[in-house]
């Protein structure tokens, strides 16, 4: 039961990265960035990898974004337990990893994955959590947590935040 709660908790995290609120000037229409983020951490000796990916607009966002991004995933982190990153990076691509692909059609996949929508004029992009480590009725759970807690930060803006379940 505790480790399910600690899982939660630091899925939470990725939460930080899509409460921005700020005011962007017009929707884009060029070719996207795909920022993919892998942070694998211990907690209570189990191993979870936490995988991101957010469609951004053009290689340029998703490179000045990056130290953002790892900032909130790594200061969230680290305020909740010091020693339970063990490791974390961030890349850009100009087309996410093919066993992704269909997050953004928001198919199942082989885990279930938090999937949330640009919100045109703001920094809220189309993003996709999936965690690994953990059963799959917990993940469930996980994902509706964070769902909550992405339209509690977001409040005031008609965000989408759903829950694909794994195809297994």
């Amino acid at each position: 039961m505790s480790r399910g709660v600690c899982s939660w908790a630091l899925l939470g995290v990725a939460l930080l990265a899509l409460s921005c609120k700020k005011q962007e000037p017009d929707t884009y229409t060029g070719p996207p960035g795909y920022m993919h983020v892998q942070a694998e951490m211990t907690v209570q000796a189990q191993k979870l990898t936490m995988v991101g990916l957010i469609k951004n607009h053009g290689m340029e966002e998703c490179t000045a974004r990056q130290a953002e991004v790892k900032a909130d995933v790594i200061g969230g982190l680290l305020d909740s337990c010091e020693d339970c990153l063990k490791s974390y990076k961030v890349e850009c691509l100009e087309e996410p990893p093919y066993f992704y692909a269909a997050t953004f059609q928001d198919q199942p996949i082989h885990q279930t994955y938090t999937s949330t929508k640009e919100v045109p004029k703001t920094k809220l992009r189309d993003e996709r959590f999936v965690i690994f480590g953990v059963p799959k009725a917990t993940a469930l759970k996980v994902c509706q947590t964070m769902c909550k807690s992405y339209r509690e930060k977001n409040q005031g803006i008609a965000v989408t935040c759903n829950c694909i379940e794994s195809s297994n």
